[in-house]
Formats: C-alpha cells, sequence, structure tokens
C-alpha cells in the first residue's frame, strides 16, 4: 500500500481528469484484466469536433456483452458509482489498492496524499460545482444525438426530438471515489435498456475551460408501472440565475459547453458553468424531471412594473409597453441609479458607473460577430429571445449567445441594481447574463448550503413558479403567514422586485435581519423588507406578512444590541470586512476594539464597515443599513488601520474593486513608460489594455505585447529610472483606475501591504490571480535589453535582472536592483513579466514592455553577460539549475516559446528555476558563476548490472532498443517501449505513470518498427523507427547547453536530461511536493547557491575531489569517512553538493562523500566518528546532533513491511516518530526517505526489511 500511495500522488499531480468507471461504460480499453489501468474514459473534452467529443468518441466501443455489463438504477433508491481518474482504484483495476474507506473524504478541507484539490480544478471542498447523471430513454445508442440527452431543438438540425434529462445531482462531487447518488421514481426503460452518462464541468480554477462525460448502459430497475413519464417535451439547457426565484426548474439537459461545434451552453471561457443551486439544481434525485411534478407553467404572463430611477429606462422589451430599443445617444439606468449602459463610438455596449467607468463591455466579456463599421447602432431584442447589436444598415455586431427561442416570449432586458444586464422571457426565466464571477456565485456553487428555500413551495398549479399568492391572495407559507390587503408601515431595511407575495416572503427569509414584509401588488411589484413587525393597516395593494421564529419591535431595535435603521453613516471609518448579514457586521463590531457604529451592504456585497463613534444618518444612500453598539464610547485608536476608507467615495471605490477584480484576473504593470496604445492621458484613465494575457497568438501578436507600435508619449517623465544598485516601486494591478496615473482618489491608502496574507478579504480574492492563496504566488520579474531601438530587439535580447518571488500580492511591489550599466543613448527597453500557476485560467504568459533606463551607473559596472543568456529550466535538485543570465519565459503562444513545460504544467519565476529572490547578481560577466566547459559526468549508479542512463557520446548505453529497458537506480521504476512506439515510464510490473504520447508532444506516429531512443549530438531525447522517422524530440533541447548530454532515470521516477554542466534540461516530472516547496514565495533561497562563484567549475562549490573547508553548514574535512548510521544516498558531484542534500534532510546529521568512485553522498543519521580514507570527504551540520536511536527508539535504515494502521505526511524521520508517539496503538514506523514525505504509522514492531530503498524505520518504546 505504500507503493500504491506514492503512485497515487503520481497519477493525481500527472493527470487531473476523473471519470465514471464501472462495466457498463463505453471504452476503447474493455473492462479485462489486460485494462486494469485504463484512464481512457478520463480525458477531458474541450475544443473538440462533434464526432470527437460526443459519446466521448467511443461510440464504436461497446461494453462487453455480459448481463452484468449494465449499470442499475433502483427507482426511488440510491446508486454508488467509482469515480476516479484510473481504473487502477476501483474493483475493476486492482482491488488491492483501493482506499479502505473510499466513501469518506479525508482531511476534507485540507490537501493530503490522497486528494490535491488543484487536481481536480478546485481551491478547496467547498469548491466543488457537482457531478450528474443523466438518462436518454432510447437503448439503441446510434439512435441518441445530444438533444435526446436534452439539448435543445433550436442549436441542431432536424434530429428526432426525444429528450431526455439530468436525474441525480451530487453538489458535494468529486470529493470521494465511491459517490452516491440518488435516483427518483424513474419509470421503466425501453426493451429494458436505456443509455446513461455521467457528466462534470469544473470550475474555471485550473485547466483549460472542459466538460466530461462518460457514457455507459444503464436499466432502472424496481420501475413502477403508475410512474409519471419524464417530461422530455420540455427539457431545456440549464442557464445561471442569480435569484433563485428565478430559476429554470423542470427537466433540465446536460451542459455541452467549449466544444467546437454542438454546445448548448453560452458561458465564455474562464466562467464554467456548474452543476449547482446557481444553475437551478437541488440536491440529489431530481424530482421535478415529471409530467406530473414539473412545476413549470408555460404559459406568458405580464412583465413585472419597469422600477426607475426618476424617468430614466431600465428595460428593454421585445414587445408591449416600455423601450423598444436602445440608440447610440440613449442610456438605460438601473433603479438605484448606480449603474448605466451606454454606446461607444465602435458600436460596442458598455456597463458601468454614471462616471463612464465602464467595468463590463460586450467586445471583451462575449465572443462578437465582428464589427461590421457603420453609424446609427442601436440595440433592441427580437421576437425569437435574441439581444442584439446592428447598424443602420441592419449589420449585426452582437448577437446574445443561444437565446434563441429557448424561452417563452416577450421577452425583457433588466439593468439591475448590482450592474448586471438580465434577459428574461415571460416566465420570469433568466436566459443570459453579462455578470462576473462575484461572492453570490460562490455563495450558490458552495456544495455545502442548503437548496433555497423558495423551492419547496413550487408546485403544478404555481402559475408563476413561486406561490399561488400573486394580487391581493394571502394564506400560510413555508416561511410564515401571509394576510392579504394589508400593509405593515415602517421599519424598512431594503427593498426588490417581486411578482408576488410569496416571492417577497422568500427575499425576507433570505436576509437574516428581515423580520416582515409588505409586498405592492398593483404598482410596480416591490417588496419592503422589514427589520420589526410593524402592526398591520387595511391597503388593497398590498399584502403582508412574517417569518417564523423571528421576532421584532416598532423602535427598529433589530439587532442584540443596538437600534438597526435604513440608511449609511457615512466617515470614521476603521476597517471593511465582510459579513453575512446585518446582525453578523454588528457583532464584528461589538468585537473591535473602539467601533460604536457600522453600516452594511444591504444589496448582496456582504461588506460591512466597522466605525469609530456614531456618526450622522444619512437615509439617502441606497443599499445599505446601519445601527449602533449601545454603551461603547468613542474611540479613535483604531482609525490607523493598514487599509479603511474614509468617506462614503471610497465604499463606491471598494464595491468597485471587488467587481473589477471578480470580472478579471488579468494584471500589469502600470506607469507612462509602457507600451499601450491607450496613451497615459485623461482620456484612458480606466485603460486595461496592458493587462490583457498572451496565449495562443502569433509572434507579432504576442511578442512587445502586440504594442511595438504604440510607444509612450514623448515627454521625459515617461521613462522608467532604474537606479543602480538601488530598489524601485512599480504598480501592478488589474486597471490603470488604481494608480496615480488613473484615478488616484481611488487609491488605497497603503497599496505595499497586504491585507489578511493568507485569506480572502474584500481587497483580495486569490483565486483571481491563479492561485490557491498568497503561498501560491510564483513570481514577478523585470527584463531588461540593453538596445534603444525596440525594432532592433529581439526575445533572446532581455535577460531578467530582478525578481519578486511574493507577487503579485500587493499593488505596489518593490524591485532590487543590481549594479546595472549604464544604457546605450541613455535609453534601455525593458519589461515586466509573470506567468501564474496552472491553478486557474487559461495556460499564459503577461509581458508589458515599457521605456527604461539606468541611473547612477558607475562606469566600471560590469557589462550584463548577454551572450550566455539562455531560457530557465526547471530544476528539482537547486545544484543543477541553470544560473547566470536567463531570459524571460515565453511560453504557450503559437511560435517563437522557449519554455518545454505542457499545458497545465505553467513554468514559474520562482527558485523551482534557479530565480533567487531580489536583484540577480549572477547575471554580469564578472559574477556569471558558470564556467562554460564541459566536465565528466558522474559515474553511473544502477540496480544490479541495469542501465539507467543513455548517453550522446563517451562511455554508456547510447541507444534504447524496443526489448530494452531503463531501470532506475533504487530499482522502483522502469522505462520501456510499448507496441506503438511510445516510451512508458512506470513500476516494474508495467503499471504506466507517464508516457511521451500523452504528457508531450509528439512528431505524429509513423509507424514502422525497430524503435529506439537515443540523444543526438545536439542534446535532443529522440525516439525514431528503423528508417529513421522520429516519433518524439524532446521540446526545445536542441543545443541549449553544452554537449555532451545524458539522460537519468532518477530514484524518483523522473526522466531528466543534463548537459556536461550538470544543468537540467528537460524532465518528464509532474508537479510534486517538491515543486510546492520551492515554488512557495516565503522559503529562503537554498543555501548551496551562496557558495557559487566564478571559478566554481561545478557551480556548487570548490569541494572537489578530496579537498576540504568550512562551508556555510559546518565543518568538510578532506580523506575521511563516517562509517555507518546511514538514513540515504544520492549523487552529488562534490563535498559541498553532498552537504547540503545532507543539510536539506532534516534527519542528516552527518555524510561522506566518495571522491573516487561514483559520487555517492551517504547521509546519516548521527555522527559516527571519522576514519582515514583517501577517497572519502566527510562532515557535519552546524547545530544538529543525533545518535543512532533518536528520541525514543532506534533509527534505522530499511522498511517494516505490514501492520500498517495509518499513513500521514511527515517532514522528517523524527516528526514520523513523534506522530507514532501520539497515535494509539502504534509501536513503530517507517518514513520515505526520498523527499516524498510519506509516513507509515504501524501496529507492534513488524521485522526489517533493508532491501527496500528510500526507507528508515523505527520504534517506539513504550
Amino acid at each position: 500500500m505504500k507503493q500504491v500511495a506514492l503512485l497515487l500522488v503520481l497519477l493525481l499531480a500527472a493527470s487531473a481528469h476523473i471519470s465514471l468507471h464501472h462495466p457498463s461504460v463505453y471504452d476503447p480499453n474493455t473492462y479485462d484484466d489486460n485494462h486494469r489501468d485504463a484512464n481512457k474514459a478520463s480525458d477531458p473534452l474541450d475544443g473538440l469536433t462533434f464526432d470527437q467529443w460526443w459519446w466521448h468518441g467511443y461510440l464504436n466501443n461497446p461494453p462487453i456483452a455480459r448481463p452484468d455489463n449494465v449499470f442499475e438504477l433502483p427507482a426511488n433508491g440510491k446508486v454508488k458509482a467509482w469515480i476516479a481518474n484510473s481504473r487502477t482504484f476501483t474493483p475493476y483495476g486492482w482491488p488491492d489498492r483501493m482506499f479502505k474507506n473510499p466513501e469518506d473524504v479525508i482531511e476534507p478541507f485540507t490537501t493530503s496524499q490522497y486528494v490535491q484539490w488543484n487536481n481536480i480544478h478546485t481551491n478547496n471542498r467547498s469548491d466543488l460545482a457537482g457531478c450528474v447523471l443523466g438518462i436518454s430513454y432510447k437503448s439503441d445508442r446510434f439512435q441518441i444525438k445530444p438533444e435526446d440527452f436534452g439539448e435543445s431543438a433550436a442549436y441542431l438540425s432536424p434530429f428526432p426530438k426525444v429528450r431526455a434529462v439530468i436525474f441525480s445531482v451530487a453538489h458535494d462531487c468529486p470529493a470521494r471515489w465511491l459517490q452516491t447518488f440518488q435516483v427518483p421514481n424513474l419509470p421503466a426503460c425501453p426493451n429494458g435498456m436505456c443509455q446513461c452518462a455521467w457528466f462534470w464541468v469544473h470550475k474555471s480554477y485550473g485547466g483549460t475551460d472542459q466538460i466530461y462525460m462518460t457514457p455507459f448502459q444503464c436499466k432502472v430497475t424496481g420501475a413502477s408501472a403508475s410512474a409519471s413519464p419524464v417530461d422530455v417535451a420540455h427539457a431545456k439547457p440549464p442557464r445561471k440565475c442569480w435569484d433563485p426565484a428565478n430559476c429554470r426548474l423542470g427537466p433540465r439537459n446536460p451542459m455541452y459547453w467549449m466544444n467546437k461545434e454542438r454546445n448548448n451552453m453560452h458561458e465564455p471561457d474562464h466562467f464554467a458553468p456548474s452543476y449547482s443551486t446557481l444553475y437551478g439544481f437541488p440536491e440529489g434525485a431530481q424530482q421535478d424531471i415529471f409530467v406530473a411534478t414539473n412545476p413549470v407553467n408555460y404559459v406568458s404572463r405580464p412583465f413585472p412594473a419597469e422600477a426607475k430611477c426618476g424617468t430614466k429606462p431600465s428595460r428593454l422589451v421585445s414587445s408591449g409597453n416600455g423601450t423598444l430599443t436602445l440608440g447610440q445617444n440613449d442610456i438605460l439606468v438601473s433603479p438605484n441609479c448606480k449603474y448605466n449602459l451606454w454606446f461607444g463610438g465602435d458600436g460596442a455596449l458598455y456597463l458601468g458607473t454614471p462616471d463612464r467607468n465602464s467595468i463590463w463591455d460586450i467586445n471583451f466579456y462575449w465572443r462578437t460577430n465582428n464589427n461590421p463599421g457603420g453609424s446609427g447602432w442601436i440595440a433592441s431584442i427580437t421576437s425569437a429571445g435574441d439581444f442584439i447589436i446592428q447598424n443602420s444598415a441592419g449589420q449585426r455586431r452582437f448577437t446574445s449567445p443561444m437565446t434563441n427561442n429557448v424561452g417563452v416570449g416577450p421577452y425583457r432586458l433588466e439593468l439591475t441594481n448590482a450592474g448586471q444586464i438580465i434577459l428574461f422571457d415571460s416566465l420570469g426565466h433568466d436566459l443570459w447574463e453579462s455578470s462576473w464571477n462575484d461572492q453570490r456565485e460562490q455563495n450558490w456553487v458552495g456544495p455545502f448550503n442548503p437548496d433555497p428555500p423558495i423551492w419547496k413551495t413550487f408546485s403544478r398549479n404555481n402559475t408563476n413558479n413561486g406561490g399561488n399568492n400573486g394580487g391581493n391572495g394571502g394564506d400560510n407559507s413555508d416561511y410564515g403567514p401571509i394576510t392579504a390587503n394589508t400593509d405593515r408601515w415602517g421599519s424598512d431595511i431594503g427593498n426588490a422586485k417581486a411578482d408576488s407575495a410569496k416571492t417577497c416572503q422568500a427575499m425576507c427569509y433570505k436576509n437574516a435581519a428581515c423580520v416582515s414584509f409588505s409586498w405592492n401588488s398593483c404598482g410596480d411589484g416591490t417588496c419592503y423588507m422589514k427589520g420589526s413587525a410593524p402592526s398591520t393597516t387595511a391597503n388593497n395593494c398590498f399584502a403582508s406578512g412574517t417569518i417564523n421564529g423571528r421576532t421584532g419591535n416598532n423602535n427598529n431595535n433589530g439587532g442584540s444590541f443596538g437600534p438597526i435603521l435604513t440608511g449609511d453613516r457615512p466617515g470614521s471609518d476603521l476597517e471593511l470586512v465582510n459579513a453575512a448579514n446585518i446582525q453578523d457586521c454588528q457583532q464584528k463590531c461589538l468585537a473591535r476594539q473602539g467601533c460604536g457604529s457600522f453600516a452594511w451592504d444591504s444589496c448582496g456585497n456582504t461588506l460591512c464597515w466597522l466605525k469609530s463613534g456614531q456618526p450622522g444618518l444619512d437615509t439617502s444612500v441606497g443599499c445599505r443599513q446601519s445601527g449602533v453598539v449601545n454603551n461603547r464610547l468613542s474611540d479613535h485608536r483604531g482609525q490607523h488601520v493598514c487599509l479603511f476608507f474614509s468617506n462614503p467615495k471610497m465604499k463606491q471605490v471598494a464595491l468597485l474593486l471587488v467587481l473589477l477584480l471578480a470580472a478579471s484576473a488579468h494584471i500589469s504593470l502600470h506607469h507612462p513608460s509602457v507600451y499601450d496604445p491607450e496613451p497615459y492621458n485623461d482620456n484612458y484613465k480606466d485603460s486595461n489594455k496592458a493587462s490583457d494575457p498572451l496565449d495562443a497568438l502569433p509572434f507579432d501578436k504576442w511578442w512587445w505585447h502586440g504594442h511595438l507600435n504604440n510607444p509612450p508619449i514623448a515627454r521625459p517623465d515617461n521613462v522608467f529610472e532604474l537606479p543602480a544598485n538601488g530598489q524601485v516601486k512599480a504598480w501592478i494591478t488589474t486597471s490603470r483606475s488604481f494608480t496615480p496615473y488613473g484615478w488616484p482618489e481611488r487609491m488605497f491608502p497603503n497599496p505595499e501591504a497586504i491585507v489578511e496574507p493568507f485569506a480572502d478579504s474584500p481587497y483580495v480574492k486569490w483565486n483571481n490571480i491563479h492561485t490557491n492563496n498568497r503561498s501560491d504566488v510564483a513570481g514577478c520579474v523585470l527584463g531588461i535589453s540593453y538596445k534603444s531601438d525596440r525594432f532592433q530587439i529581439k526575445p533572446e535580447d532581455f535577460v531578467i535582472f530582478s525578481v519578486a518571488h511574493d507577487c503579485p500580492a500587493r499593488w505596489l511591489q518593490t524591485f532590487q536592483v543590481p549594479n546595472l550599466p549604464a544604457c546605450p543613448n541613455g535609453m534601455c527597453q525593458c519589461a515586466w513579466f509573470w506567468v501564474h500557476k496552472s491553478y486557474g485560467g487559461t495556460d499564459q504568459i503577461y509581458m508589458t514592455p515599457f521605456q527604461c533606463k539606468v541611473t547612477g551607473a558607475s562606469a566600471s559596472a560590469s557589462p550584463v553577460d548577454v551572450a550566455h543568456a539562455k531560457p530557465p529550466r526547471k530544476c528539482f535538485d537547486p545544484a543543477n539549475c541553470r544560473l547566470g543570465p536567463r531570459n524571460p519565459m515565453y511560453w504557450m503562444n503559437q511560435d517563437r516559446n522557449n519554455m518545454p513545460e505542457v499545458m497545465h504544467f505553467a513554468p514559474t519565476y520562482s527558485t523551482l528555476y534557479g530565480f533567487p529572490e531580489g536583484a540577480q547578481q549572477d547575471i554580469f560577466v564578472a559574477t556569471n558563476p558558470v564556467n562554460y566547459v564541459s566536465r565528466p559526468f558522474p559515474a553511473e549508479a544502477k540496480c544490479g548490472t541495469k542501465p539507467s542512463r543513455l548517453v550522446s557520446s563517451g562511455n554508456g548505453t547510447r541507444t534504447l532498443g524496443q526489448n530494452d529497458i531503463l531501470v532506475s537506480p533504487n530499482c522502483k521504476y522502469n522505462l520501456w517501449f510499448g507496441g506503438d512506439g511510445a516510451l512508458y515510464l512506470g513500476t516494474p510490473d508495467r503499471n504506466s505513470i507517464w508516457d511521451t504520447n500523452f504528457y508531450w508532444r509528439t512528431n505524429g506516429n509513423p509507424g514502422g518498427s525497430g524503435w529506439t531512443a537515443s540523444i543526438t549530438s545536439a542534446g535532443d531525447f529522440i525516439i525514431q523507427n528503423s528508417a529513421g522517422q522520429n516519433r518524439f524530440t524532446s521540446p526545445m533541447t536542441s543545443n541549449v547547453g553544452v554537449g555532451p548530454y545524458r539522460l537519468e532515470l532518477t530514484n524518483n521516477g523522473q526522466l531528466v536530461l543534463f548537459d556536461s554542466l550538470g544543468h537540467d534540461l528537460w524532465e518528464s516530472s509532474w508537479n510534486d511536493d517538491r515543486e510546492q516547496k520551492w515554488v512557495t514565495p516565503f522559503n529562503p533561497d537554498p543555501a548551496i547557491w551562496k557558495t557559487f562563484s566564478r571559478n566554481n567549475t561545478n557551480n556548487g562549490g570548490n569541494n572537489g575531489g578530496n579537498g576540504g573547508d568550512n562551508s556555510d553548514y559546518g565543518p568538510i574535512t578532506a580523506n575521511t569517512d563516517r562509517w555507518g548510521s546511514d538514513i540515504g544516498n544520492a549523487k552529488a558531484d562534490s563535498a559541498k553538493t553532498c552537504q547540503a542534500m545532507c543539510y536539506k534532510n532534516a534527519a542528516c546529521v552527518s555524510f561522506s562523500w566518495n571522491s573516487c568512485g561514483d559520487g555517492t553522498c551517504y547521509m546519516k543519521g548521527s555522527a559516527p566518528s571519522t576514519t582515514a580514507n583517501n577517497c572519502f570527504a566527510s562532515g557535519t551540520i552546524n547545530g544538529r546532533t543525533g545518535n543512532s536511536n533518536g528520541s525514543f527508539g532506534p533509527i534505522q535504515t530499511g522498511d517494516r513491511p505490514g501492520g500498517d494502521l495509518e499513513q500521514t505526511n511527515a517532514a522528517s524521520i523524527q516528526d514520523c516518530q513523534q506522530k507514532c508517539l501520539a497515535k494509539q496503538g502504534c509501536g513503530s514506523f517507517a518514513w520515505d526517505s526520498c523527499g516524498n514525505s510519506m509516513c507509515w504509522l504501524k501496529s507492534g514492531q513488524p521485522s526489517v526489511d533493508t532491501t527496500v530503498g528510500c526507507r528508515q524505520n523505527g520504534v517506539v518504546n513504550k
């Protein structure tokens, strides 16, 4: 099980893809003993043609015809399904490798060796977005089309329209290997067979936007003859619905999204739909999918009255009373007067604040129909439900995606108080919206929230889907009594539109501060929510009611300890925090030293302002509730908190910032020296052109950010100054708005500070900069080219001179500048570069070029060693890092890339790629630590006589034939050829964990036979057939190092290609714990780097051979050995490198390095006495003492197989030992000493097996 656990880590890290596994699944790898490790069904579906994605491309791969190869669905019961990234860990793969408790979630809210949340595209378990099962009532799969799983006929050519639906939803999925799905009262299948499928769409936090579909044979068991048919005739695609009262309920189809054709979901990239409450899906069996239970009455009903800001329209309509068209000079205004919708001169619509500060536009968020030019732009809604923009010639600029005939007309477009555009049909269903991901989306997508209570009231006879208490009617609901023809005057805490009294009551229920309500049934349908329960008065135009279990009184004393009123309390802000409701805000004020009052955003943005004293009440401010904390003296000690807003305008800025952050994950450096088509002047204070990411673009589009012809305005201050041996500060934000070059009054008071560095706040949303949290920030850099003419600059002319690992994490970032020489002609060209981790959004790079010059340069400053600048390369071992001058990373565009990483494995400006923090001191001719002279390879380590290495020349294995293998020195990993000419890396039982087909782009399969693998004299690792046709070539390795070259299969299961300098040029590795360790911005730079100097030919210190000296870690003594107490060994090219390896292992106290033989570094858990030996150098680590007994029991080399109680993580052997001491029943333990941090706790004291590598073990004497 230890090896399986390790293999699982590798598989999880290697693949973020999962699937349902069962013998009923359609799969080219049939369910038999030959395909126990199959994972074909786990491949994601994105960017594919219809025949490639439909039926997962496996329409011709049915399951083996056996009775048990049909998935049974018990009517009114439940089923359990295996959901894993490989068949390996299911009963259909290797049952001995299954988890003991596959229905449990291990450490549900943290990453463990079992679950890596980023591998299923989430930040944590609360981000899981749901898996579903769908059914089609056709037994012949060849007769099934997407619409038979429910796609609307409007999107397709005339196929049969016998549609089927989603019947079971699990919001908290995928979070366990064995998932339970509830089954409603399904009717029997025709001919005893249906076709089903498992569907999943992950959030847009990690990886390419994609869907998953696993089709399988199914049948319903125990079906009742009286079961209602599924209402397939009314099945429609789901649609996002911010307000649960507007959700499209009834039978829904699966989501088809992000492929080349036949999609049914309109969301743009990075805004993934989800099988969640946000899209109208309740948890469990879908009870509303049947003819007898579908709650929707498909009959048009009148629009609610239009709410307005004065006389300004907030709505467009397709017909009837209202605004039919929006002209080029017209605007829509939200009812609360906070948002406008207007035309730009280019015919695009912009949504923003009344000062024309745009926060959304048609160009950016939705694909347009191109720009036909012209003038006389108008926006309108067609009779079929399309929101369109066209010029006076009738040529369309924009059409709302996938809205044609998917609803029941007529249609209306509303500009809401929350700054959204929403297209509704006459049933009140949300068909399309302009919104961005904000906190409300997180609330509804979260799998642990209960379904909205309003859904409990739905029944077939409710024509408004929200209850039958329209007009002046009244009754009792699930929430409390409703009384017709009555009003409750006063104590208002907010209002909104509702189409019935029950809907109004549901809105009141959702607001924890609301005690009662009144609904205007004669006028505009306003729902007045109240913080107390005023007495009722007769009024034929109102219905009113209360919420069960909530009390209030008429003096507005709605909180626990002070009055709550409608309105704001401007000024005296102490702090801005999040609060779930007004009482939560009040509690935060009570807990805050110096807080005497508070204000809360009652329109759903969860912002809470804590205030000193009790400023006056301003009832003219909308979307605000406020209150005081009684018996609290005014106290000004809190007014110097890191970030606060001292006037009401800044509150609006804070809200706008939250929206901007949520609307865009893109950022840039901002300065008047930047190349930008929108120059730095008063016309472009809100510009964010420089923030656009660069991915999948041709060279002329991504190089220089496509702005080579857009230089800054020619002014002396439009050059970025770089003080030699000093530091600079740069603004890095989503938009120019929040910098001194935009709207200075909107800047944060302390832009160099980080608010709540390890938690989300109103200021920082970590997923918006593609991270899980601040520890995942992967670094920003500055690069310089010593050419003043930008048109003469090539990508390889840039050299990185400053690195900030903890970036982006603040708006004003400090960069350290080394001793740069002066620029030619007083001008250089610089650029800011960033590559985020692959946690969220498309893989992409950022480049912001700007004019720069070096100030205070010394005449004796060494030139930058541009001639030796090379692209960075990943280096798991810091001793193998390519140091010296490095170029920026160019990645994931169509041409001129210089980084070999595949998609979802982003390179980073971090320690993992050899970048120390701060000024890069090794980039100069005088300081470059690399001596570019070949040195001999270290001796080859082997498992017995089996080779572990290929070489381009010299002694060693030159080629790997079709029947040959490489074996790692510890005997744990093999590299072998498959019959298709692909190389596979895995365990000795041929369980593959990596292959050249999947992880790296191949050159196609030319066929043939006689496959061989070798390394060319230029440094390319290639696979070719006997005719010399290449199947695979390692990417971007040709002539980037110094030959000869060697390829090593390491003890960690990696293929690593080295040059003769020992630099890592290419590797087959996946993201594992070591990568996370080195990318984390808070760890210090590897200590081994401190020893590098120009004269060190091995880049790792000068203690090669038998030499000895004192290092940063401790003394090294030449010609000595320390015998015994070994805890592990590895290869090292010097005694100092060996010492650094020992230092990195917290259990290592001393070491011995073999300088005559194979360069083995023996790490030891104690400090044995030295003995004379001319072939060794040995030493100790300062501050570490040890003996072979540890703290409370002996530590030995080897494993203790059997008796496992628990597997956990441990940082060191001592940590593992402590965990055993704390674990009831643990008598011994084993620890993975090769860096995978796994600790096995055991009952009793099983025997030691010294033949197992990479293991230390011990006992607990108790």
